[in-house]
């Protein structure tokens, strides 16, 4: 199956030689949804892309159907899993091992068979390779092979300042921090398996959004110009949320110390942020937020300079 994959990628470049672009998402849906908005944007910019998408046990992978510009490559994993049990943050992290672990192998065979057969095939000239950051060991691979390599990393840009600096936090004594609760334990309401989130957001009967506080729902709330309901869990989280209320002023955090929360507490937020003055304080401020926003991806935005910085230096290297 990955054999004719491969095949498949380098013969839809044949006949004209673009720059290729090759996409390694993890496959967790807040790490696929930006690689693939960043996909479009350099599919858009005159790049040929290829993503290979990872297939361990469990995850979800990504819909090529709507992606019919893109090539597609699966990876699947080798072995079985570690079923790492306990909490949340526990089972993520060692997930995120377990995926550079069992994809190692395969993705190389893949890979390497990619770039013997697109050179000769006249399939277009591999540029890069655009992998998450998490995904150390695979970034390892593809630079054995010559590949350069850039890694997308799917936080704030706060989030990356700290993790940029956790040795100097760990050497000034701030690291390790005291561990604190987290994950959710949910017995009631409606629970489906997906939603379209932005849709659902930028939907005009959306007054508020209670949000995990992850970049991308952060992001997505920001876009829809909807206060939000923070409600952190781990990782940059926390980090977004204090920013989102301190800041921007356009969120209000359910609990400040991640404990288990109160119903009447819970009742008390909810009216503040739909009827009290301070309410609509971030309501109006949300909206501010948005019409910032939206400048930013215009031609003269920060995110299309920034672009336009990442195709010069691609088309550099």
């Amino acid at each position: 199956m990955g054999t004719e994959a491969v095949h498949a990628a380098v013969a839809a470049g044949a006949g004209h030689r673009r720059r290729r672009v090759l996409l390694l998402p993890l496959p967790l849906q807040g790490h696929i949804n930006p690689m693939f908005h960043l996909a479009s944007v350099l599919h858009a910019r005159g790049f040929a892309v290829t993503v290979f998408h990872l297939q361990p046990a469990g995850v979800n992978a990504p819909d090529a159907s709507l992606h019919p510009a893109f090539d597609f490559v699966p990876v699947p994993a080798d072995g079985d899993g570690d079923g790492a049990g306990g909490d949340y943050l526990e089972a993520t992290l060692a997930g995120i091992l377990d995926v550079n672990r069992r994809c190692e192998a395969p993705f190389r065979e893949r890979l390497a068979a990619l770039l013997e057969e697109a050179a000769p095939a006249g399939g277009g000239d591999v540029a890069c390779l655009v992998a998450d950051a998490h995904l150390l060991t695979l970034m390892d691979v593809a630079r054995r092979l010559g590949v350069p390599t850039l890694a997308l990393r799917t936080g704030s840009a706060a989030s990356f300042r700290v993790f940029a600096a956790h040795r100097m936090l760990r050497d000034m004594g701030y690291l390790p921090a005291r561990a604190l609760p987290y994950g959710v334990d949910v017995s009631r309401g409606k629970i489906v398996s997906w939603g379209p989130q932005r849709d659902v957001l930028a939907h005009p009967a959306i007054a508020a959004f209670w949000t995990h506080c992850g970049w991308n729902s952060t992001l997505e709330s920001v876009c829809a110009g909807v206060p939000m309901l923070l409600r952190p869990c781990f990782g940059d989280q926390p980090g977004n949320a204090r920013y989102a209320e301190r800041v921007w002023r356009a969120g209000l955090a359910l609990d400040g110390g991640g404990g288990e929360l109160e119903r009447g507490k819970v009742e008390a937020a909810i009216r503040r942020l739909m009827e009290e003055d301070d309410g609509a304080g971030m309501r109006r401020r949300a909206g501010e937020l948005k019409s910032r926003a939206a400048e930013c991806i215009t031609k003269a935005g920060s995110s299309c300079l920034i672009i336009d910085k990442l195709v010069n230096h691609i088309l550099s290297i």
